[in-house]
């Protein structure tokens, strides 16, 4: 009996040393596969969440779908690359318009620190050095812009005419929103991106209308969501100044819905023909991204522009405007 246990007893011991042996080999192959197949900018961001930052209502770039609530258009691309390629633990967050450029939103009865903020963001000097010397209760929490992936320009959405008035041979005759005495400017307004929580927020094409029509009206709108109420509420309001690409998919979402009524706007070129010594009104739209808490998220978004995955997301805006060639 004593015999059969000893035997017993050497058996586990053996039988315990081969499981642990396997053990540190499967550990070991573990590692060289993680080491050699998962590169460092793979790895998981399973530490915290990421909270994508997208605007709502600027269709093509980022837009909520009605049929389900999702986010759709080119941030959408980015957002399903980041999740799915570079494996980031990742939640979209609807940005207000006021609150572009802060770094920060509301979301979920909690106030968050976004990671990325996605949409038709210009890029500008301004806005640059704003967001490198960003804080947020009182602690750093610098921005900054990724290379550009789309230029596009200022236009009008212009209503043709109004009560007699054709609106589009003025504007073609250059007395649109020109003061003389028999013209009311009040009676003239054009829409522009409105209220924000700080100065860089505020839409640049606010600054390019004041340079082309100094004695015109404006009149802000607080968020893009308005913009078509106000249009048919305010006949007052004979313009809307926007991004060519977002006037573009406005016109055409519009287009099914209100057919009759869209057919008295048109797009135009913010003025007939450029004063000389003006060559370009055109900006530069960056991805805005905040690295405190996410050290390799600048690389990923540039490895995604220059991917396959981004050049097409860039194809496909560039196929809706009339500069796609400059921007291939």
């Amino acid at each position: 009996m004593n015999k059969f246990l000893k035997e017993r007893l050497n058996c586990s011991k053996i039988e315990i040393i081969f499981l642990l042996v396997l053990v540190v080999i499967f550990l070991i192959i573990y590692g060289f596969i993680r080491h050699v197949f998962i590169s460092p900018g793979n790895q998981l961001e399973t530490s915290q969440v990421l909270y994508f930052g997208h605007m709502s209502y600027t269709a093509p770039i980022a837009y909520i779908a009605e049929s389900d609530g999702t986010l759709r258009g080119y941030c959408k691309s980015l957002l399903e690359y980041l999740k799915d390629t570079k494996n980031y633990n990742i939640e979209p967050v609807p940005v207000e318009y006021k609150y572009r450029f802060t770094g920060t939103m509301k979301h979920k009865q909690k106030k968050i620190q976004l990671g990325v903020e996605c949409g038709p963001n210009t890029i500008n000097n301004e806005r640059r050095e704003s967001l490198k010397t960003l804080k947020i209760n009182g602690e750093d929490y610098p921005g900054y812009f990724s290379k550009p992936f789309f230029r596009t320009e200022t236009n009008l959405l212009l209503k043709k005419s109004q009560e007699g008035k054709n609106f589009k041979e003025l504007y073609e005759q250059k007395e649109l929103f020109k003061q003389s005495a028999d013209t009311n400017l009040k009676n003239r307004k054009i829409l522009v991106g409105g209220k924000t929580n700080n100065e860089v927020g505020k839409d640049t094409n606010n600054q390019i209308i004041k340079s082309f029509y100094p004695n015109a009206e404006l009149r802000e709108f607080d968020s893009r969501k308005e913009i078509w109420d106000i249009l048919m509420t305010e006949p007052e309001v004979i313009a809307f100044a926007g991004d060519e690409i977002l006037l573009v998919e406005f016109l055409k979402d519009k287009k099914k819905d209100y057919p009759d009524k869209i057919k008295n706007y048109t797009i135009v070129p913010i003025v007939p023909i450029l004063p000389e010594g003006i060559t370009s009104h055109k900006q530069d739209y960056g991805i805005v991204y905040y690295q405190k808490n996410f050290p390799k998220i600048e690389k990923d978004i540039s490895d995604w522009l220059k991917s396959g995955q981004g050049i097409n997301a860039k194809k496909k805006l560039c196929r809706l405007v009339s500069q796609c060639s400059k921007n291939e």
